[in-house]
């Protein structure tokens, strides 16, 4: 079981606490054909379906707003706002329904294709949009239940354009990621100790080799 944590603010005291909202367990690959892709679309799946019930009050919060009991600066009206996720590279792209790896588009918030990192052409390459990209993922997700020669040819035409998984983020729903002002692929902060940790590994790395990965 992976726990997952949020970390709630006192607006009066300014008091941080790290909160347990939930556990998404840990789902093993069967004896089957294409064993692992089945068990990462699996655990993609659960992960999901996780995350939306246990935010499923916040997100309707963020739409519709939440009462307080007590006003807190003159407002007793309060709507809920992903501002940052913090996490490591691979759970962000779990968490964003992205495929993680070398994959066609390895960036989470630019369209920049694998070809053009470490070059220039990436600097040009245009910004990941919400929108479309979750367009594409229902598409997926809805060509996938059928079996039949056009969805298969379709599946496989989206899968080209992108590299995301068969299945819409749970945060999508909240308002403000993929609503105006449409937050979704920018809100990603990654932890201090994960990247120490990389830069750590990246000093081990012989010195031909780290030229190459820092053109990356």
């Amino acid at each position: 079981m992976y726990p997952i944590r949020i970390r709630v603010v006192n607006a009066l005291s300014g008091v941080e606490e790290w909160v347990t909202i939930a556990f998404v367990p840990f789902v093993q690959k069967d004896q089957e054909a294409n064993a692992r892709v089945k068990g990462k679309a699996r655990r993609c799946g659960v992960l999901q379906r996780t995350l939306y019930l246990a935010l499923r009050e916040a997100i309707a919060s963020s739409h519709a707003g939440t009462d307080l009991e007590d006003a807190i600066g003159g407002y007793s009206r309060l709507y809920f706002r992903v501002l940052f996720y913090c996490c490591d590279q691979m759970e962000e792209r779990a968490v964003l329904c992205l495929k993680s790896g070398m994959c066609a588009y390895p960036c989470s918030n630019c369209m920049v294709a694998q070809e053009d990192l470490g070059v220039t052409a990436a600097l040009s390459a245009g910004d990941r949009r919400v929108i479309r990209t979750l367009q594409r993922q229902n598409g997926l997700m809805q060509s996938g239940k059928s079996r039949m020669l056009p969805q298969r040819r379709r599946r496989a035409a989206l899968k080209a354009m992108d590299s995301y998984n068969a299945f819409i983020p749970a945060l999508s729903c909240m308002a403000g990621l993929a609503t105006p002002s449409i937050h979704l692929h920018n809100m990603i902060a990654f932890h201090a100790l994960h990247v120490r940790w990389f830069a750590l590994l990246f000093r081990r790395v012989p010195s031909s080799e780290s030229v190459f990965l820092s053109n990356c």
